[in-house]
């Protein structure tokens, strides 16, 4: 009976380290693995729709898609002027050149989002993710 307590301790033993073994090679960094988990299970993938050209004014009104993963009351205002949020996780707005900021202060989670122009016409922004911390990120928009 004693030996197959021995047995069974040592077996019990063995395992235990080869799974630490196995926990500390597959570590990732948490806050990416955190991030990466949260997207999946709050938003789908960001995607990016077409826009037909017919929706976009013409002069100096411009059109840009904001998407955010999760989705976020972030707040965008251009000239002191409240354009829209981004609760509903995707926006289409129409800005004039000049400074846009996304607001998300005061926000907790990591927002993700994703800035896509709809009009050939800019040269800035460039389509690209920019990422709120509970902090604002304004950019230009130029023709």
């Amino acid at each position: 009976m004693r030996r197959i307590e021995r047995i069974l301790i040592r077996t019990m033993i063995l395992a235990s380290v080869l799974l630490v073994v196995v926990q500390l090679g597959l570590a990732q960094d948490p806050v990416d693995f955190y991030l990466a988990t949260a997207a999946k299970i709050e938003s789908p993938p960001l995607d990016i729709p077409t826009l037909d050209n017919s929706e976009i004014t013409t002069g100096r009104i411009y059109a840009v898609l904001f998407k955010a993963a999760p989705k976020a009351p972030v707040k965008i205002w251009q000239d002191g002027i409240l354009l829209g949020d981004l609760s509903q996780g995707e926006k289409l707005v129409k800005v004039s050149a000049g400074e846009v900021i996304l607001d998300g202060r005061g926000l907790e989670p990591v927002i993700r989002i994703q800035i896509v122009p709809q009009d050939a016409r800019l040269q800035e922004p460039r389509a690209r993710v920019v990422t709120l911390k509970g902090n604002s990120v304004s950019f230009k928009v130029n023709p």
